[in-house]
């Protein structure tokens, strides 16, 4: 050791360890305040914990993973698992009931919008509509035969329903 190194690390009086900063806490400085993790960085880091998602506002005092309630997930609690959409303070309980038929994964939306993810030709948040350029035949989007150089509106190609 270097001459003058001070190796006071705990109070001479009561034992209590000196302790980076004021986030971390115990007499051997082991622990991070409650919301906050990292005890190497001197927990200086909130766990931020969704208030509607999460058990509480503690989280791991390593990874900051958040204690999530049934059917949420994401390091803060505030994702929906999937299935379901719509965090609110009674949980996920929006399922996302996507078409089988428009929709690329039925059982799999956005966890916050419940927008479903589409196959091509379809649109609506559970993609049960046809984009313009496509019509509704048997149940499916199927791709408008029009000419362009003699539709009407660009915008609006073909009747959905008829052709």
């Amino acid at each position: 050791l270097a001459p003058g190194t001070d190796l006071t690390i705990c109070d001479q009086l009561t034992g209590q360890c000196l302790c980076k900063t004021d986030f971390v806490k115990g007499s051997r400085c082991d622990s991070c305040m409650e919301s906050t993790y990292d005890l190497e960085s001197g927990c200086i880091f909130q766990c931020n914990c969704d208030p509607f998602g999460s058990l509480g506002a503690s989280c791991n005092q390593l990874s900051g993973q958040c204690n999530c309630k049934p059917k949420i997930a994401g390091l803060k609690c505030d994702i929906c698992e999937p299935g379901f959409f719509n965090l609110t303070r009674f949980g996920c309980s929006s399922k996302c009931e996507c078409s089988s038929i428009g929709s690329l994964d039925s059982n799999i939306c956005n966890s916050k919008t419940g927008q479903c993810p589409c196959k091509l030709g379809y649109t609506g948040r559970r993609c049960e509509l046809c984009i313009s350029g496509y019509w509704r035949k048997d149940q499916e989007c199927v791709k408008c035969s029009c000419n362009l150089n003699g539709v009407l509106n660009l915008d609006n190609i073909c009747d959905q329903v008829t052709f």
